[in-house]
């Protein structure tokens, strides 16, 4: 897999382009719509907590992913070599 094609398969990096593409739409939007300054200002400080709380909860659950696996692994070798022995 290219390095372009597996950053395009990360669910953080889709999210995260995602947050960018919606604040700066928003932003311009406030800014060309007289009176909607203070109501683009709350959607985009409303949505950012919630986008960085998802990134860092997938980012966590890949982080556990790892070492479950590796365990997985050692457990299946060791069930192997017990059913070797007998």
């Amino acid at each position: 897999m290219t390095p372009i094609k597996a950053l395009f398969s990360s669910r953080k990096f889709l999210l995260m382009l995602l947050d960018t593409i919606v604040s700066i739409s928003l932003y311009f939007v406030g800014k060309y719509i007289p009176g909607a300054e203070a109501d683009i200002k709350f959607v985009i400080l409303g949505l950012q907590p919630v986008i960085i709380a998802v990134i860092l909860a997938i980012a966590y659950e890949d982080g556990k992913i790892i070492p479950a696996q590796i365990d997985l692994e050692v457990a299946k070798e060791y069930q192997a070599s017990k059913l070797g022995e007998g």
